[in-house]
């Protein structure tokens, strides 16, 4: 991005809330030839783990074609914003921000000047359709690891069926220059390899089928919910298993690692908040208070925040990937203040 101090941005307030239109001046302070002028509203999320923001823009409006710039211009703008957006807020290992940016479309590199504004939380209750758009999102994020890993399964076992294969070939036929006395250990190496690789993509493979836990309901008393709330949850348990309920709050960021066709991205998740209780026998109610700090929750691109009521195995609590869990969709909006 370049900022040659071409414009300045002035934004009465810089808050606008989902769904209002955010109006301003973008003011000309050096001369210049552009191609055109753009007023945009972007939304920026930035992972700790990757080293460019990702960057979507989410209106945006022509203020002026092709032209001589003078010091002293001023165009007006208003641009709304979507009314499903969402405030910004930070995490540990990302960051998610708004900015309002002026463009000149010049040869050469795009001249930009930006400002960041605030979005404040939408004073309207949001539909339980909307709320439940957004937690199937979040719960899609908490999965984005899983075709990864699927392929990465399905390699191994792939090598490890082509080395069985390699040595079932050489034990029918082996090569001349093994002479009479044929080569045991290299065959005893190849069969192994392959039963390495074999186990490998089969243990990655069985880690991405989620196994059912029988005879648990769970119902939540509200679609959604505030920081510093409480989530109440009704309980079914006529299962003979030991269990354990939980609420937790997770983020997920994006990680790009390597170069070229050795890149690699890949979804870790960090918790940011949890709480476990044993799952009562028979007809119960557990609660949980929503911290009054965690971020609402948030489906985006580079950074997510995953909210989630979870039913696992007792002993098994500490690993965010259960093969063998219930989970149940919570939704935490952003507080109004």
């Amino acid at each position: 991005m370049q900022d040659a101090g071409l414009f300045e941005l002035a934004v009465p307030g810089d808050a606008v809330e989902p769904g209002t239109a955010l109006s301003g001046e973008v003011i000309v302070t050096g001369p210049g030839e552009v191609r055109g002028v753009a007023l945009e509203l972007v939304r920026g999320e930035q992972s700790a783990r990757t080293s460019q923001p990702t960057i979507a823009t989410v209106a945006s409006a022509r203020l002026v074609g092709a032209t001589t710039l003078e010091p002293g211009q001023r165009f007006a703008f208003s641009v709304t914003l979507p009314a499903s957006a969402q405030p910004g807020f930070r995490t540990p290992h990302g960051v998610v921000e708004w900015f309002v940016r002026a463009r000149a479309d010049v040869f050469g590199p795009d001249i930009v000047t930006e400002r960041p504004i605030t979005v404040r939380p939408s004073g309207v209750a949001p539909s339980a359709a909307q709320l439940g758009a957004l937690g199937a999102a979040t719960a899609a994020m908490s999965r984005a690891d899983k075709p990864v890993n699927v392929m990465l399964g399905v390699v191994f076992a792939g090598l490890g069926v082509l080395f069985a294969g390699l040595g079932l070939v050489w034990a029918a036929n082996p090569p001349e220059a093994w002479g009479e006395s044929g080569n045991g250990g290299l065959l005893a190496f190849t069969f192994g390899l392959a039963l390495l690789l074999l186990g490998c993509g089969g243990l990655v493979l069985r880690q991405q089928r989620a196994a059912s836990i029988e005879g648990v309901t769970v119902a939540l008393d509200l679609a959604g919910y505030w920081p510093g709330g409480v989530i109440t949850a009704s309980t079914s348990n006529s299962g003979t298993r030991s269990l354990t309920i939980g609420y937790q709050c997770v983020e997920i960021v994006k990680r790009d690692s390597g170069a070229g066709e050795h890149r690699s991205i890949t979804y870790p998740q960090h918790v940011l908040h949890e709480d476990w209780r044993p799952l009562p026998a028979g007809e119960g109610q557990v609660r949980f208070s929503v911290p009054a700090d965690v971020p609402a929750s948030y489906a985006g691109d580079a950074v997510s925040v995953d909210h989630r009521v979870v039913i696992v195995p007792a002993g098994k609590e500490r690993s965010v990937r259960n093969r063998a869990r219930l989970r149940t969709d919570v939704v935490v909006r952003p507080r109004v203040e």
